[in-house]
């Protein structure tokens, strides 16, 4: 119902799908052992002001599957976790500012207890960076730039390059 680019896959998680779309980024939740019935519906409240400063149309690159919960990350940069059962949302968080250029078109990477999330707008010249959230909670565990000093790109010069070694 939204026709716009379209960059994402469904996510198949036992008998559900789990399928989204690009800007308002609405996911549905479909059964299908029963003829692809919709389970539940989430269907997020966005300024549609984010438009404009989306990169590449409002295309999203998907959904994540971590521990029971389904991560969307919208295009304002609000990153959410939904209950995988109902729908229900277990937390959310914004991730950037769409008024200084932020928006998001990418998907997040669960990896253990973390969510991975990075931010769009490079083209704006916006401090890009990559986020973990805690997978339960939402909370922000670090951030690291992608420039910036050393401490905000998360960067050791003794333990991640040579700089700090003796030739």
């Amino acid at each position: 119902g939204v026709l716009r680019g379209h960059e994402g896959s469904p996510l198949v998680v036992g008998n559900m799908m789990y399928v989204h779309t690009p800007f308002p980024n609405i996911v549905y939740a479909l059964d299908l052992d029963h003829e692809a019935k919709i389970v539940w519906k989430y269907e997020p409240k966005q300024d549609p002001s984010v438009i404009p400063v989306m990169c590449c149309d409002t295309v999203n690159r998907g959904l994540a599957y971590s521990d029971n919960a389904i991560i969307l990350h919208q295009a304002d940069t609000t990153v959410v976790s939904l209950d995988a059962k109902s729908g229900k949302v277990n937390w959310s968080v914004v991730n950037g500012d769409p008024k200084k250029g932020e928006t998001n078109t990418a998907t997040v990477l669960p990896v253990k207890d973390k969510i991975i999330v990075g931010i769009s707008g490079g083209e704006f010249g916006v401090q890009c960076h990559v986020t973990a959230y805690d997978a339960k909670t939402g909370k922000k565990v670090w951030r690291g730039y992608s420039i910036g000093p050393d401490d905000q790109m998360l960067v050791d010069p003794e333990k991640t390059t040579h700089l700090g070694k003796p030739v």
